[in-house]
């Protein structure tokens, strides 16, 4: 039996097809971690702790502001989310912050069936980490710091004499 061409470039085309099928099936295992990463920075209206005897979490609400353009000049909204946080080393740090404390925190997104049969299914924002951000200093601390610089010239790096 003699293999044509036309039968050489029809099995080149279904192995070619073969080979995408398997490639595309394995982006099926989950979805890059970059896709999945939520920032939200802004300020903390409240933690919510809840203890249970098998493992300790929080809830916190962050305040953030949206800036939006409109017809005669920008605009600006309140807007407010609750990242969950599990881990004892997250809790703890959750625990710690309070009213009005600036944090960013690093997130991803997910989800969690709510019924026993998995038709309905809740979406939450699960924290990573999280940066508590200080204050800006005041005028009067500033102050007090710029009294402190000195003028003199740093000692020369490496040993090297100056000219």
């Amino acid at each position: 039996m003699t293999s044509t061409p036309l039968n050489a470039a029809g099995l080149v085309r279904r192995s070619t097809a073969l080979v995408g099928r398997k490639i595309s099936s394995a982006y099926k295992i989950g979805p890059p971690d970059q896709l999945n990463h939520v920032i939200l920075s802004g300020t903390v209206n409240g933690v919510n702790k809840a203890n249970d005897n098998e493992k300790s979490y929080a809830s916190i609400s962050l305040k953030t502001c949206d800036i939006y353009r409109e017809a005669k000049g920008y605009g600006m909204k309140v807007v407010s989310h609750r990242t969950q946080v599990f881990g004892s080393g997250l809790y703890e740090k959750a625990t710690e912050l309070n009213n009005g404390d600036r944090t960013c925190d690093h997130s991803y997104l997910r989800a969690f069936p709510s019924d026993p049969l998995g038709r309905f299914w809740m979406y939450c924002v699960v924290a990573r980490s999280i940066c508590v951000h200080q204050s800006p200093p005041d005028d009067l601390d500033e102050q007090s710091h710029s009294g402190s610089i000195t003028e003199e010239k740093p000692p020369p790096m490496n040993n090297a004499t100056e000219v």
